[in-house]
């Protein structure tokens, strides 16, 4: 399946059986249904997961995974070589905190087959539990911020859309262009 959305891909489906697609219509116009991406879905998801494990555990948290997809000539062995460790990490880590507007650190957790997939997450910071209501804490991180401000960029991007509301970051971003671009390797 591409970037559509499921609920594209069931339509596309059902476009030569017109009396499945009109039940189908209706079924979801009955439903009340309402046509979000798949990441707004799953940021929903994680939202009511963390507020239901907070009911049973205050300082419950969900772990999040930077998964960076590296594809090029030399990535079949599904391997990180240290010069692109070198170049891309760092780069990649301050690109986050800039979109971020704050630090974030990220770590290492693996590297997994796929072309080259390397497995990051933020920094774990330690939390104060002396007087926070860990119920109002936030269900995204700084790493998470960071990350959606850089696909909406990149989308803008793609989209060939006015990007001049992110001119902070596009030193951050033409720094991993260039590392890219020396170990002629892209970045998902």
């Amino acid at each position: 399946m591409t970037g559509d959305s499921w609920r594209e891909h069931r339509r596309a489906l059902l476009r030569d059986d017109p009396a499945e697609a009109d039940r189908s219509a209706r079924l979801l116009d009955q439903l009340g249904t309402e046509d979000r991406d798949d990441e707004e879905i799953e940021a929903e998801h994680r939202a009511s997961r963390l507020a239901a494990a907070r009911e049973y555990a205050p300082h419950a948290r969900l772990d999040e995974e930077l998964q960076l997809r590296l594809t090029g000539p030399d990535t079949d062995g599904s391997a990180l070589r240290f010069q692109w460790g070198d170049a891309l990490l760092q780069p990649v880590e301050h690109m986050v905190s800039v979109a971020a507007g704050t630090p974030v650190q990220l770590e290492l957790t693996g590297i997994s087959v796929g072309s080259t997939v390397v497995h990051a997450r933020p920094v774990a910071a330690p939390t104060d539990t002396a007087g926070s209501d860990t119920l109002d804490a936030p269900t995204t991180s700084a790493a998470s911020t960071g990350l959606g401000t850089l696909t909406t960029l990149l989308d803008a991007l793609e989209s060939e859309r006015d990007v001049r509301e992110w001119a902070r970051l596009f030193d951050a971003v033409d720094s991993v262009s260039r590392a890219l671009s020396r170990y002629a390797l892209d970045l998902g």
